[in-house]
């Protein structure tokens, strides 16, 4: 049955929608975050101690070391900012959610509403279909 709450219903609950689907691109890109991460410390695991070389050789191993350090701490703040973005999302949904339940709230009470008047009209209906039926019954009686 349709009532004056339909449309805004399904705008609040694309709205809804909307936000879980936001939520989950972040939770999304931070998991590639973390993959990100777990790469540079198989790189920096994959640097082997020389043995033997010059102090260069050991110098160069310890820039790119400290390159993928920095690069760990680059991603960290990263996902720091994205977990920040998706507190402010979780945030909106929180909002978009209590919305979309006080306007399906709104229309479950006028679709309540609208079958009480259709019951009472209803029952007013039958009353005359059972009183015209009595008013004839009884007039075919008499005769």
């Amino acid at each position: 049955m349709k009532t004056q709450f339909n449309d805004l219903v399904k705008i609040k609950k694309q709205e809804l929608q909307n936000q879980e689907i936001q939520i989950a691109a972040i939770n999304s890109q931070i998991a590639r975050k973390f993959d990100e991460i777990s790469q540079c410390h198989e790189q920096i695991r994959a640097f082997l101690e020389p043995k033997n070389g010059t102090i260069q050789d050991f110098k160069i191993l310890q820039e790119y070391r400290q390159a993928y350090l920095i690069q760990i701490d680059s991603i960290h703040l990263e996902i720091s900012e994205l977990k920040k973005q998706k507190r402010e999302l979780q945030e909106l949904y929180k909002i978009a959610s209590i919305e979309y339940e006080k306007v399906k709230f709104l229309q479950q009470n006028e679709l309540k509403k609208k079958i009480a008047l259709l019951k009472q009209k209803e029952e007013k209906n039958l009353d005359e279909i059972a009183s015209i039926r009595y008013f004839f019954q009884r007039n075919e009686n008499e005769n």
